[in-house]
């Protein structure tokens, strides 16, 4: 029964549009890296465009898309089971929760794979057909990917079964928190030298590219560079070519990649131990909450508002009243008052611990070094409010009451402005510390900046909250813009205007015309969805 569950759940994520969306990128990818916009330098040298130059390049670019990027994809599986009601009628069944999880791991690892087979024949194909003038060496090629690409997407797998089944790694916090991991994962392997952890191959492949490069260039001064030429990173003026041959896999090279294999087992097992079966009783309550309320006080307030029911006496049968006897209702609207709801409501549920961290960033944006709380507290205080800029525009269909909104009068030209000035709100006022201290040192220009930012941040988020009705867009575009800019200082990238060349370049004034560009598609998606 659990091999035709794999079936049934490979067929249906690979029928989406968001793996198709996934795929065009990941051959897309494989296109730029064919044709040198995606490279890798060591400083000012370069390897010839062979199999085995394109296959590691290949192999490290894709093995970091799909640690990054492939989780976010296959996380959803059990939810959709929960949501859908699928996931009671097979809890109903024999099949247990051990043959369970394994038949949802292996649907995983088949999708994140099928990506990864997919550009491995697009290297294939392009790298036979390229003008590189170098011949093709199939196993040269392949090799990497089948001893970096294919254990890295086994742990994705097992990680995102694991943190769908553990009930606070569910919803955005485990998005949140997956990302760092996957940084972390992802640097602790590529330069802190931890090889069991390489989970991209870069300290593996690297090491053996700079023996190369400085056999050929011995007085070269050597650095890895990487990313897309003319857009991430600068185009280099005069590289210097030097060959390269590939990696020689050893038995303690492949036997360090098992260690992930081991990895992903045990991360099975202890998801088994964490999975409930689908338990309604252990699911209460059913609210995407950052840090819930808790079942006991869900239970207690239950409790309470029985008993003032029952005292209020709004539980003993009532006489229906006539039409005569209704009030008339006088039309009064006042959208301060609106907006205060919108803001209690973007505000519920979060523990008094994340208020007081959010007030102290805004209190260290004020007391640190202007450079240091420009280039350190700023991104920590924009990145800490993303679970509630991320719930903007999704609570109608999480909550399910579009219906209820939809029929309120003018629900785009009141309440959808109410939204956006809500978050705006939010997110000045953890930025207010840095506002203050631009502005105390005439520094107009970051000032600016900050403001587009305070702009496009809420415009992001409620045009794909309402686009998709889910969090997870928004939380996994926001996550890597920031990554890129605020913390890599990628010119692009910078819409906060951390850095001076993003300022000067009018970055942030990008971002915000594209915010400026977003706002009345967002008007015009929910209008179509009123239809």
């Amino acid at each position: 029964m659990w091999m035709q569950l794999v079936l049934a759940d490979f067929r249906e994520r690979t029928r989406r549009y968001s793996f198709l969306i996934t795929l065009g990128f990941v051959l897309f990818f494989g296109y730029l890296v064919n044709t040198g916009k995606y490279a890798i330098t060591l400083g000012a040298c370069r390897g010839v465009y062979n199999s085995a130059w394109v296959g590691s390049l290949m192999t490290m670019g894709s093995t970091s898309l799909l640690v990054l990027l492939g989780f976010f994809l296959v996380n959803n599986s059990i939810k959709r089971d929960r949501v859908t009601g699928v996931g009671q009628i097979l809890a109903s069944t024999r099949m247990s929760k051990r043959s369970y999880l394994w038949s949802k791991f292996i649907s995983n690892f088949l999708t994140l794979s099928l990506m990864a087979a997919i550009l491995v024949a697009a290297a294939v194909v392009m790298q036979w057909l390229g003008d590189s003038g170098e011949p093709l060496k199939l196993w040269t090629l392949l090799a990497p990917f089948l001893f970096v690409t294919f254990p890295a997407v086994t742990l994705v797998s097992a990680l995102a079964v694991l943190f769908e089944s553990v009930r606070a790694l569910r919803g955005s916090i485990g998005n949140v928190l997956y990302f760092f991991l996957a940084q972390s994962l992802i640097l602790a392997g590529a330069f802190a030298g931890v090889s069991l952890l390489d989970i991209t191959g870069i300290g593996i492949f690297l090491p053996s590219m700079e023996r190369a490069a400085r056999a050929a260039f011995p007085q070269a001064k050597l650095g890895l560079e990487m990313g897309f030429v003319g857009f991430i990173k600068e185009s280099p003026g005069t590289v210097s070519q030097f060959r390269w041959e590939g990696v020689q896999w050893t038995a303690d090279i492949i036997s360090g990649k098992f260690f992930m294999l081991a990895i992903a087992v045990l991360l099975i097992f202890l998801a088994d131990h964490f999975f409930k079966r689908f338990d309604p009783a252990l699911d209460v309550p059913a609210y995407d909450k950052p840090l819930g309320q808790g079942k006991k006080k869900w239970e207690r307030s239950s409790e309470t508002n029985m008993k003032t029911a029952e005292k209020n006496g709004s539980l003993l049968p009532q006489a229906m009243p006539k039409i005569r006897d209704l009030a008339v209702t006088v039309p009064d609207f006042h959208f301060i008052g609106l907006l205060a709801a919108e803001l209690r409501l973007l505000l519920k549920g979060y523990h008094r611990v994340w208020y007081g961290l959010a007030s102290l960033f805004i209190v260290l944006q004020l007391a640190l070094p202007y450079e240091l709380a420009r280039a350190i507290m700023l991104p920590l205080a924009w990145i800490w409010p993303i679970l509630l800029w991320s719930s903007l525009g999704t609570r109608e269909k999480r909550f399910n009451t579009s219906q209820l909104l939809f029929s309120s009068p003018y629900p785009v030209a009141r309440q959808l402005p109410a939204v956006w000035i809500a978050g705006f709100t939010v997110t000045v006022i953890t930025g207010s510390g840095m506002m203050v201290r631009a502005l105390l040192q005439g520094d107009i220009a970051f000032l600016f900046s900050l403001g587009a930012a305070s702009c496009f941040i809420p415009t992001l988020a409620l045009f794909l909250g309402i686009s998709s009705g889910s969090k997870k867009p928004f939380e996994v575009t926001y996550m890597i813009i920031w990554y890129l800019g605020a913390i890599n200082r990628v010119t692009n990238f910078d819409f906060m205007g951390v850095s001076q060349p993003a300022i000067a370049a009018h970055v942030p004034s990008a971002y915000f015309i594209a915010g400026i560009i977003l706002l009345p598609a967002i008007f015009l998606i929910r209008k179509k969805q009123m239809l």
